[in-house]
């Protein structure tokens, strides 16, 4: 049985642009709320650490 993750807050980490454009529409399609994209390991732990994926205001 599949669980229902429509609407998660989603950090994509992606290296390659035209990859990370792909994922991006596709998890919007799937009705996730993307918080951001970061490019290198170090900056997704940044965004982690901070407000981009804390509770919406």
């Amino acid at each position: 049985m599949l669980q229902d993750t429509t609407g998660r807050r989603v950090l994509l980490v992606e290296n390659e642009a035209m990859i990370a454009m792909l994922v991006e529409d596709m998890l919007e399609d799937l009705g996730h709320d993307l918080a951001t994209v970061a490019t290198r390991l170090e900056e997704a732990l940044g965004h982690a650490i901070t407000a981009a994926l804390g509770p919406k205001l």
